[in-house]
C-alpha cells in the first residue's frame, strides 16, 4: 500500500464513528466528544477554533481566577493545554480503534470546575488500518473540514 492510498482512507459510516467516540468517551472525561445532536440547541456550545478575542480574553481572565494567578500568560497556557488534551485524547483513541474522527463541526464550552466539553452532533470520520496511517489521515483530511458522514465502500 503506498502512503498516498494510505491517506486516502475510506469513510466511516456516521454510526460507526458515533460508536467509536462514545466507546473511547468511556475512559474518561478527558477522552469524551458528546454526538447528540440535540446538543446543537444549546447556545452555551462555542465553535471550534474559537474566533472571538473578547471571548478568550474573558475566558483567560476567568481561568487565571480560577487558578488564584494575574498571570494570564499561565491561565492561556493551561487553558491551551486543556484544549489541546481535549482534542488529541479522543482522537488518537478513537484512531487506536480503527476511526479518526474529523474535527470539521466541533464545538466546546468550559464551566468552571469542570474539563472543557467538546461535542460534534454530526460527525464524521475515517476508517485507518493502524497508527500510521491514522497519524497520516489524521493530519490529511481530519482538519481540512470535509463533512461527509458515510460513504460505502
Amino acid at each position: 500500500m503506498t502512503s498516498s492510498s494510505r491517506v486516502d482512507a475510506e469513510y466511516a459510516e456516521y454510526g460507526e464513528v458515533v460508536e467509536v467516540l462514545r466507546d473511547v468517551g468511556r475512559i474518561g472525561p478527558f477522552f469524551e466528544i458528546r454526538t447528540d445532536p440535540a446538543e446543537e440547541a444549546d447556545p452555551t456550545w462555542r465553535p471550534f477554533p474559537e474566533t472571538d478575542r473578547d471571548r478568550l480574553g474573558e475566558l483567560t481572565d476567568r481561568y487565571a481566577e480560577r487558578l488564584g494567578t494575574s498571570e494570564r500568560r499561565v491561565a492561556a497556557s493551561i487553558l491551551f493545554q486543556g484544549l489541546a488534551s481535549r482534542l488529541w485524547s479522543p482522537l488518537v483513541a478513537a484512531a487506536a480503534r480503527g476511526v479518526v474522527p474529523g474535527l470539521a463541526g466541533l464545538h466546546w464550552r468550559w464551566a468552571p470546575g469542570a474539563p472543557v466539553a467538546a461535542v460534534a452532533a454530526a460527525p464524521a470520520g475515517r476508517r485507518t488500518g493502524g497508527t500510521g496511517d491514522a497519524a497520516r489521515s489524521s493530519t490529511a483530511k481530519s482538519s481540512t473540514g470535509s463533512s461527509h458522514r458515510s460513504r460505502t465502500p
